[in-house]
């Protein structure tokens, strides 16, 4: 079976970052009925990013979406029967059985295709009853921020299962407030994107940009980018639809 691409969401909800919690949710939700596409398949673990980030409290929902098969190309169409030079000849049943050949043969066609089209219209329907449930969340704001839970806890989950392409998504001002769950942090070729990072000061942003970039290297991350608020989620958007052509 295909190994699908796996993808840890951590979500920011204290009071630091409280104003973007929601757009980040929201951005989530219109995102994931968008990767159902061919290609291995996906597991999201969604997560708070709260006063402990590593306690199963911390734990939102997962989603998971199957497979799934390129849709067939169109079948060709057989080679009409040539007409025979003499009027003579009767070719009538052979024109009959290529007929009921070409017949066959697209109504395979139309069988296989409307299977898959059954396969990819369930997992939009799951894909988007996940979606709906983000939006109606109404998380309370969390008192501290424990960042590197977050992290710790996303190392546990790709080490628990094999994957394609894992990816670490964190929607946060990467702030740490509290107590922190620091602890080894192997992430090996994970991509990690933190989006809709907010902040204010140019000198502190770059250092904590230039701290966690270090860190999540050291921890063997693949690489480690950066999303204003103002770009969405559409930078991540086309990374994820490139990896399921990978």
């Amino acid at each position: 079976a295909p190994i699908p691409i796996h993808v840890v969401v951590c979500i920011d909800r204290s009071g630091s970052y409280q104003e973007w919690t929601r757009p980040v949710l929201s951005a989530m939700a219109d995102l994931l009925p968008e990767l159902v596409a061919p290609g291995p398949g996906w597991r999201f673990d969604f997560r708070w990013i709260q006063s402990n980030s590593y306690e199963p409290e911390a734990h939102i929902d997962t989603l998971e979406l199957p497979a799934l098969p390129a849709l067939p190309a169109p079948p060709p169409t057989l080679t009409p029967w040539p007409t025979p030079e003499n009027p003579l000849e009767r070719y009538e049943p052979t024109r009959e059985l290529q007929a009921t050949r070409q017949a066959e043969i697209h109504e395979r066609f139309a069988d296989a295709s409307h299977r898959i089209r059954e396969q990819y219209e369930e997992a939009r329907r799951k894909a988007q009853a996940f979606a709906d449930r983000l939006r109606r969340l109404q998380p309370d704001v969390a008192q501290r921020s424990d960042i590197w839970g977050c992290f710790v806890k996303a190392a546990e989950l790709f080490r628990s299962r094999p994957a394609s392409a894992p990816a670490c998504l964190v929607g946060s001002d990467l702030e740490e407030a509290g107590m922190q769950q620091k602890d080894s942090l192997p992430l090996p070729g994970v991509h990690v994107r933190v989006v809709f990072w907010k902040a204010r000061e140019a000198r502190r942003a770059q250092r904590l940009q230039d701290m966690w970039t270090r860190k999540l290297q050291e921890a063997g991350a693949a690489d480690v980018r950066f999303a204003d608020p103002s770009q969405g989620l559409d930078l991540l958007r086309q990374e994820l639809m490139d990896s399921l052509q990978r």
